[in-house]
């Protein structure tokens, strides 16, 4: 009977530690038409030859049988809420999640794309909310280097100068906390409508999303 979760675990853990085939029958000690069969959904590995295969992937024999990925939306569901750690750190909204995905990915059905899908979020989301700040340090920067016509009376009332610099700050604050306020707004939303989706069982929706990890 053809087992294609053992089947595309096994390949998807043999690539990942980059061996082939026959590299990962050779470190496990088996015929290569052995790993062929189990890779191919033709059979699934059992007592020593399970054993001998989890040991080359540096895994446990429940790790690598079907028996180990169950469906557990419970998991889910607390897998995207904890991506509003984001409310008192955004780089926390990125790890707490990481650390929860690293923990099962391999235990609980759908929780590998689901992390990939939230990740790839979350990383863009830290990109977009940090990136007005360092424009704001750079722009800074840049205004304190001296200009070479410093001292010089160019006829421009300081008045108006100061005036204008303040209309500028004004505006630029207006923005910029209206700016957060649609990065706060729009990652809350997404994780809340994901957790439900996750709660019943449907696919979730995570964008915009660089894809980082594939």
């Amino acid at each position: 009977m053809k087992n294609d979760n053992t089947s595309q675990k096994l390949k998807k853990l043999r690539l990942r530690l980059g061996y082939s085939q026959e590299q990962l029958a050779e470190a496990a000690r088996i015929n290569l038409r052995t790993v062929q069969r189990v890779e191919n959904g033709e059979t699934e590995p059992r007592g020593d030859t399970l054993r001998r295969i989890a040991s080359a992937l540096n895994i446990t024999t429940d790790e690598l049988t079907t028996r180990a990925e169950q469906e557990d939306r419970g998991y889910l569901v607390a897998f995207n809420l904890s991506a509003l750690s984001f409310l008192l750190f955004p780089f926390l909204g990125v790890l707490v999640p990481w650390v929860l995905w690293l923990l099962k990915r391999d235990k609980v059905t759908g929780l590998e794309r689901a992390g990939r899908q939230l990740l790839n979020f979350q990383i863009t989301g830290c990109i977009i909310y940090y990136l007005p700040k360092v424009i704001i340090i750079t722009g800074v920067l840049f205004m304190e280097t001296p200009s070479p016509y410093a001292g010089l009376n160019l006829g421009v009332g300081s008045s108006n100068v100061e005036s204008s610099g303040i209309g500028m700050g004004v505006d630029s604050v207006f923005i910029y906390l209206f700016y957060l306020v649609a990065y706060y707004g729009i990652t809350l939303i997404h994780i809340i409508i994901s957790a439900y989706r996750a709660h019943v069982g449907k696919p979730l929706y995570y964008k915009p999303a660089i894809p980082f990890l594939r």
